[in-house]
């Protein structure tokens, strides 16, 4: 289950200090995901809860609730510049992580898990420096192999993206 929270909202007060102070400084919403059955988390997980600020914004890192709005962002700038995000990622992951080529998460991603997200996620106009910081975030997000092709693939457009 997710809520969106005003930072001054009396449940928000739950979360930790540095996502309420964060929230607030930024003039956002705190997310708080209680982990159940209709979010598909397995049994021993339900109740388990996180928090985290939204709309997210690039560079905000990985706090364990990122991870889709970070692909999400590389997938819509990976668009722009006429690569295909989920072709990359398959080719760089296939053979490690137990999927058929075709056959990753992210293409079983409909577009409607997609709008979601997107509306939780500032997704920034295509530039430089917005690909420096997708190759940032998938890094935080440990997606270091990733990281490397999209830096060839971006380099070869003629974006100065290795200092990032």
């Amino acid at each position: 289950m997710e809520i969106f929270l005003d930072p001054h909202d009396e449940e928000a007060k739950d979360a930790p200090e540095y996502v309420r102070k964060g929230a607030l400084e930024a003039n956002k919403q705190i997310l708080k995901i209680v982990w159940d059955q209709d979010g598909g988390y397995p049994e021993h997980a339900w109740g388990y809860v996180q928090w985290s600020i939204r709309p997210y914004e690039q560079r905000y890192g990985c706090d364990g609730t990122t991870d889709l709005n970070i692909h999400l962002i590389a997938l819509r700038l990976c668009e722009s510049l006429g690569l295909d995000y989920v072709d990359l990622y398959e080719r760089t992951y296939a053979e490690h992580d137990g999927f058929e080529y075709g056959d990753s998460w992210l293409r079983h991603r409909t577009p409607t898990d997609w709008e979601s997200i997107e509306a939780q996620t500032i997704v920034p106009e295509p530039s430089e420096q917005a690909l420096r910081n997708v190759l940032y975030d998938l890094g935080e997000i440990n997606h270091h192999s990733l990281v490397r092709v999209l830096e060839t693939e971006f380099t070869k457009r003629g974006y100065e993206v290795t200092d990032w």
